[in-house]
């Protein structure tokens, strides 16, 4: 596992959410008992970053950073798309925040491995 994230709820969900380096994202809904793979259609890259709204799961925006591109569902992991259109990151993003949250406009803060942190509205 690259990258972990737990639901803002996970005490009463037990929803955790787990990237990889070979390109798979799961999801544990039982507080790690048992899993699924989720978003396959929309990873293609190592997963090096989860995050998830702060009201999931009754807003269920997710967004992952997937390579250089992050991609967000706003349908709990059934449907992808670009978080915005033609975004394309230097290498080596390494974590991602979205201090306002998940809605559209709202900008995203983005670190990478030399140091660097970008701001992406």
């Amino acid at each position: 596992m690259l990258c972990l994230c737990l639901s803002p709820h996970f005490a009463q969900d037990g929803t955790l959410y787990a990237g990889t380096e070979t390109n798979v994202l799961f999801r544990f809904r039982d507080g790690g008992n048992n899993w699924e793979v989720v978003g396959s259609g929309a990873i293609s890259e190592t997963v090096n970053a989860v995050l998830l709204s702060p009201q999931y799961p009754q807003k269920p925006k997710f967004l992952v950073l997937s390579g250089n591109s992050p991609v967000v569902s706003r349908d709990d992991t059934s449907s992808w798309s670009e978080f915005k259109s033609g975004l394309v990151l230097e290498h080596n993003p390494t974590c991602v925040i979205a201090p306002l949250g998940l809605d559209t406009g709202a900008p995203l803060l983005i670190g990478f491995a030399k140091g660097r942190v970008k701001r992406v509205d």
